[in-house]
C-alpha cells in the first residue's frame, strides 16, 4: 500500500490531520502526520528552525515509518504558475475579486557570493529543498557546477548581479 506523508500547517500541528488520518486508513498505510520542530510540543531546534530542520524531521518520521523514500516532493501549484498573468489574474478573480489588475517589477538583485545563493536555492523552499535533498552527493554537486557555470557572467565586484521580476497584483472587493 502506500504511504501518505501530510505536513501542518503554520502554526498548527500533526494533530490538525486527525480526520484525515481516519478517513484515509483504508487508502494509505502507513500514514504519517509528524509535528514538525517547534510545533505540537515538539522541541525547538537551537535557534530559529530552518528548511533543513523541517525536512530532516519528516524524513526521520519516514525512517521511523520504514517508508522507502524516492523523491520528496509537497503537494502544490505548478512551479511558477502564478508567474503567468492570466493564471494569476484566473486566481484572484475566482477569489471574488473584480477589476484585477496584474503588473510586473523588473530589478537587478545582488547577492554576495554563489554561496549564499546556493544557501538560499537548497533551503529556500520545502519543495525544492526536498528535490535536492533527493540528490546523491555527486548529483547534487552537479546541479552546484550548473549553477555556478550559469551565473559566471553574472559576476561583479558587489557579488552576483541577478535580473529578477515580481508580479504585483490588485483587485476590489465587490461592494467597496
Amino acid at each position: 500500500m502506500t504511504a501518505l506523508v501530510l505536513i501542518h500547517a503554520f502554526p498548527l500541528s500533526g494533530a490538525m490531520w486527525g480526520h484525515e488520518v481516519r478517513a484515509l486508513r483504508d487508502a494509505a498505510d502507513p500514514i504519517i502526520a509528524p509535528s514538525l520542530p517547534g510545533f505540537g510540543g515538539t522541541a525547538v531546534p537551537r535557534g530559529d528552525a530552518s528548511m533543513d530542520d523541517y525536512a530532516d524531521s519528516v524524513v526521520a518520521a519516514m525512517d521511523a515509518a520504514k517508508v522507502e523514500r524516492g523523491l520528496l516532493l509537497p503537494p502544490g501549484p505548478a512551479a511558477y504558475r502564478f508567474a503567468d498573468d492570466a493564471e494569476l489574474r484566473a486566481l484572484l478573480e475566482g477569489a471574488g475579486l473584480d477589476a484585477v489588475e496584474v503588473g510586473a517589477v523588473e530589478f537587478a538583485y545582488t547577492v554576495a557570493s554563489l554561496d549564499e545563493l546556493w544557501d538560499g536555492v537548497r533551503t529556500g523552499s520545502v519543495r525544492t529543498a526536498a528535490q535536492l535533498r533527493a540528490l546523491d552527493d555527486d548529483e547534487r554537486a552537479r546541479v552546484r557546477g550548473a549553477l555556478d557555470d550559469l551565473l559566471e557572467r553574472r559576476r561583479s565586484t558587489g557579488g552576483l548581479e541577478l535580473e529578477t521580476a515580481v508580479k504585483i497584483a490588485v483587485g476590489i472587493s465587490p461592494g467597496e
